[in-house]
């Protein structure tokens, strides 16, 4: 089971020592950094924990300054989204139709018409499965939970927050200290909660692998909406659960967690391509006024295209990882297919590496 902390008063120290630190003859770029991490803890903290801010008032104008650059910078993000919404419809169809055809396959075979047919498991797999993942495939992640661990920065989700229901886990960055904070919901299925914490430890390692030497303005922007802010992540996310897959003692959970993330992903494509068919001015709305139209909101822009495509290039990499270098050269740019197809990134390759790393995942059974 995972150490995870229900003591949050860290939070308030910590976000207590921000305030302190601010100061208006800072840069623009150090003033950013510290309204950015107070805005983003702000989702933790109870009304009884802001109470005991030192600077409530200061605090409160950072949240309001730090939604007014999230909301514009998603704005931003989705703009880039609408005018390249013809290209994501030509890169993502053949990909998304090619596995769910896959997929249904592999769905009706006994193992897993089975499967899909148990209640959800209680799971009590020991952490030994984490740590043999982590020697094995990842040891660049152990270094990262270790870090975490000493710091007291693992925590369970707070229980009285509504905001986060949908949420299994969330990385926060605290970009002033170059930092991480993980925060998980407590599982009874804890292969399924190790997922979950390899998932943020992946953002974690691309926060510390990419951000450092970049522009403060640049990775908050990446970090709104960036079509690729969720690749690392997910190549952490599927590696482990391949790896359980093949050594978790439980193979009944390993296998249906398994199965579950690719449909939880496949609709994600889905999701995404029929974000690239609505209009232009509904896209806009959902995002400028929060208007309902289609269906289709801010949060829809927000989730769909990043894990989409975090999904189709993390098969990519998975396939292929000696390409990561020239991922890298394009992760925080602006969404540029030549870019793509100069690097390789076609869309048959995309393809082709997705279906073909499904196929070996469930070939054997």
């Amino acid at each position: 089971m995972l150490p995870l902390s229900g003591d949050f008063s860290q939070l308030v120290n910590h976000v207590n020592s921000l305030l302190t630190l601010y100061d208006d003859s800072m840069s623009k770029e150090d003033k950013l950094k510290i309204i950015t991490s107070c805005y983003a803890l702000e989702i933790f903290l109870t009304e009884k924990e802001a109470g005991q801010l030192k600077n409530k008032e200061l605090f409160d104008w950072m949240i309001r300054v730090g939604n007014i650059l999230y909301d514009s910078l998603c704005y931003y993000n989705c703009y880039h989204f609408i005018k390249n919404k013809k290209t994501h419809e030509f890169l993502l169809q053949d990909a998304y139709s090619c596995l769910d055809e896959s997929f249904d396959k592999v769905c009706k075979l006994p193992t897993f018409s089975r499967l899909l047919k148990l209640p959800c498991e209680k799971d009590d797999s020991d952490i030994s499965i984490l740590f043999q993942f982590f020697h094995d495939k990842a040891p660049e992640l152990e270094k990262i939970y270790k870090d975490v661990l000493a710091q007291h920065k693992l925590f369970r989700f707070p229980f009285f927050n509504d905001n986060l229901q949908f949420f299994e886990g969330v990385h926060y960055m605290d970009y002033w200290n170059q930092s991480s904070y993980v925060f998980l919901k407590p599982n009874f299925n804890q292969l399924y909660q190790f997922t979950s914490l390899v998932h943020e430890l992946g953002h974690a390692y691309n926060s510390k692998k990419t951000y450092q030497n970049m522009p403060f303005y640049q990775q908050w922007r990446s970090c709104c909406g960036g079509l690729f802010s969720e690749v690392f992540s997910i190549y952490y996310e599927q590696m482990f659960l391949e790896y359980c897959a093949s050594n978790a003692e439980n193979k009944d959970v390993a296998l249906l967690n398994l199965i579950s993330y690719y449909d939880s992903y496949i609709n994600f494509l889905d999701d995404t391509i029929r974000l690239s068919q609505v209009r232009d001015q509904a896209l806009l709305y959902s995002v400028k006024d929060d208007y309902v139209e289609e269906e289709f909101l801010l949060n829809d822009f927000a989730c769909s295209p990043i894990y989409g495509y975090g999904f189709l290039f993390a098969n990519y990499l998975l396939e292929h990882p000696e390409e990561f270098p020239k991922f890298l050269k394009f992760e925080h740019k602006d969404f540029n297919y030549d870019t793509l197809v100069k690097n390789g990134f076609t869309k048959d390759n995309l393809t082709k590496s997705l279906v073909k790393r499904f196929e070996k995942n469930f070939d054997k059974y």
